[in-house]
């Protein structure tokens, strides 16, 4: 059978997992994961893309990115090749070293994005192979920490779903990492983000309703618009202002994108356009 054409489009985020050759490990010391990392900087910088977390086990390797114009196998194949040649070479290996094709499931779903990020992390933990994701350094869970600062994986956008400012998204992580599910759920209404539950109040003076009237006074767009699901750029001026005005009250971005009817990430690259106006 034909295979299947993968799927492409600026902006896909995909969950790419990749395993060795017979279920063989691909990584025989630390040395092989250095390399890879290495390899995986070098093929971002030469293919373009967004790295949101990344894992890497003993047989397989778990990678969450948004494309560009670069499809994931035009990604791969680099990445794949140049690892394969330098492992077998160092290793005295004959043959393949992954198994197949990759797999890339796309992530349809916004309220699955911070879910796959914490069941990438967790991989080691699920594994028995450490009691807790900071006991594992060959995953970005580090830099999602502060422990590490790689600067491979963009952390920016997910922790703008749990807080502005740095330390306070990176507690909200932290509780976030807490909630150790073997298994992404599914949650009740597709459309609200799984992880709002995780939030806690933060001395708020104002509900997000008044917000959203605030915002309707002062931009002139009806609160009912602003809910909407127009793409105009008047509206994105009036939404930056919600946005703004809703993280100075101390609400996250997964709250305030379900008070817009829009996910968390997009109202997360609300907040970061703002601090760059700063």
């Amino acid at each position: 059978m034909p295979r299947r054409p993968r799927a492409h489009f600026p902006g896909a985020v995909f969950h790419i997992t990749v395993r060795g050759n017979d279920k063989q490990d691909i990584f025989l010391d630390d040395a092989d994961r250095r390399d890879f990392l290495n390899r995986l900087k070098e093929t971002k910088a030469q293919r373009p893309f967004t790295l949101y977390a990344y894992c890497l086990m003993s047989n397989h390797f778990h990678l969450l990115l948004e494309v560009d114009d670069c499809p994931t196998s035009v990604v791969m194949q680099k990445l794949l090749t140049g690892y394969s040649q330098h492992f077998n070479s160092r290793h005295g290996h004959v043959g393949h070293v992954f198994q197949g094709r990759f797999t890339d499931r796309l992530c349809q779903r916004d309220s699955y994005f911070l879910a796959l990020i914490r069941y990438i992390h967790l991989n080691p933990v699920r594994a028995g192979m450490v009691q807790k994701a900071d006991d594992w350094p060959w995953s970005s869970h580090g830099e999602y920490s502060g422990r590490r600062q790689d600067r491979l994986v963009d952390t920016r956008t997910p922790l703008g779903c749990f807080g502005y400012e740095e330390i306070p998204a990176q507690t909200g992580y932290a509780e976030f990492m807490s909630v150790t599910d073997a298994v992404l759920p599914v949650p009740k209404n597709p459309q609200a983000p799984i992880y709002k539950n995780q939030f806690k109040p933060l001395g708020r003076t104002k509900t997000l309703e008044s917000l959203g009237v605030e915002t309707a006074r002062l931009s002139g767009v009806s609160i009912d618009i602003l809910r909407g699901a127009s793409r105009l750029r008047s509206l994105r001026t009036a939404r930056r202002l919600f946005v703004r005005l809703a993280l100075q009250q101390g609400f996250t971005a997964a709250e305030s994108g379900v008070f817009l009817n829009r996910s968390a990430t997009t109202v997360s690259r609300l907040a970061l356009s703002i601090e760059k106006q700063r």
